[in-house]
């Protein structure tokens, strides 16, 4: 079996198909989601189950996730680092494996074969000379801050849209220290401040939509112009790919408007209490959350419950929607569990969130 530790992931895995054949303890399935190093990519483990791995005649044991798909046989992350104190010595290509009976000496391959995948170009996209246009960045794991590729007489510069923001957010700094500290962190979860592209919040607390014994309610659609139709078919095709919506064949059909976006400003609940909590610090940060309602997950049996309808078909939710009667208490819900532990100096209103702090360091 071939092993790879890897210090950047937080659990072990192994590949399901190298489980089966060996002999090893039942399953226990559970579906986990875990983040790849990208920042955007979701990783599906099926269950985990105690193993056992064997060095020197020595046995070891961890907890693993089971994955369908895997790099190699079996991935040893930190938990397994962390509980045998593994000490990779790559100057020595050695792995020390501290047990309670004795020090681990195991060499590393020297060489790997690197995986061989193929490439289709899906999409393609065209600009003329100087002309500047932002596309989608998918989901990279090497990505230098700039790449210069030469063709003919014309200079091209890539760039993210993650990097983009990161400059505009600290265009206004003047100090050069807390620029290139700030620059620092935020260039760390780049991948946080990428907009090309919609994600998924893995929560434990999904939307429930209760409705009792009440029958599905079905409406007609309502009729529209021309324009508003293209932009219907526009939207629903987008947020399809995006896996927003899906194809939907429920007894519910509740019927659309297209409104156009307000400025997203709300009102903070007790203005006075707010003013009380914030006020007289020096230092202070808003964060709004892009699509915020569309990053939660509605419960599985209740997805068909949101069906709506339109000339171009029966559509239903996979995320939370706009418009559902305790869509703001559900998401305020989470946002408020998750900042917890920030409670005493963040301040949260559904998707705009306030951090306060009296000094840089501790902001």
């Amino acid at each position: 079996m071939q092993i790879m530790f890897d210090s950047g992931s937080t659990q072990s895995f192994i590949n399901k198909e190298v489980l089966n054949r060996t002999v090893h303890f039942p399953i226990n399935y559970k579906k986990h989601y875990y983040l790849l190093a990208d920042g955007n990519t979701t990783f599906e483990v099926t269950g985990t189950v105690k193993i056992f791995v064997e060095i020197n005649h020595i046995k070891t044991n961890i907890v693993v996730g089971v994955v369908n798909s895997l790099c190699t046989d079996c991935i040893l992350g930190m938990d397994y680092i962390t509980k045998y104190k593994v000490n990779l010595n790559n100057q020595q290509l050695r792995v020390q494996v501290h047990t309670p009976f004795k020090t681990l000496r195991i060499p590393m391959v020297e060489q790997s074969t690197k995986p061989k995948i193929k490439c289709w170009l899906s999409k393609s996209d065209r600009s003329n000379p100087s002309q500047e246009k932002r596309l989608p960045l998918i989901s990279t794991i090497f990505y230098n801050n700039k790449k210069e590729k030469y063709h003919e007489n014309n200079l091209s510069m890539l760039t993210s849209a993650s990097e983009h923001h990161i400059k505009s957010l600290l265009i206004h700094l003047h100090d050069l220290p807390q620029f290139h500290e700030l620059k620092q962190i935020l260039t760390k979860y780049q991948p946080l401040f990428d907009t090309s592209r919609t994600t998924m919040a893995q929560t434990s607390i999904p939307h429930v939509i209760c409705t009792s014994d009440n029958p599905p309610i079905s409406s007609k659609p309502y009729p529209q112009t021309l324009e508003k139709q293209n932009a219907t078919f526009e939207i629903i095709q987008q947020m399809i790919r995006n896996k927003q919506i899906r194809a939907s064949s429920s007894q519910y059909a509740s019927t659309i408007l297209l409104i156009k976006k307000r400025d997203d400003k709300f009102p903070l609940p007790n203005l006075e209490q707010t003013n009380q909590m914030v006020g007289g610090h020096e230092y202070y940060l808003t964060l709004d959350l892009r699509s915020g309602y569309f990053q939660i997950p509605i419960r599985e049996e209740d997805r068909h419950k949101t069906a709506f309808i339109t000339t171009h078909g029966l559509y239903e939710f996979n995320v939370l929607a706009q418009g559902l009667k305790n869509s703001p208490p559900s998401f305020q819900l989470i946002t408020s569990n998750l900042l917890l532990p920030c409670k005493k100096f963040s301040l949260v209103y559904l998707d705009d969130i306030l951090i306060y702090s009296n000094s840089f360091q501790q902001h």
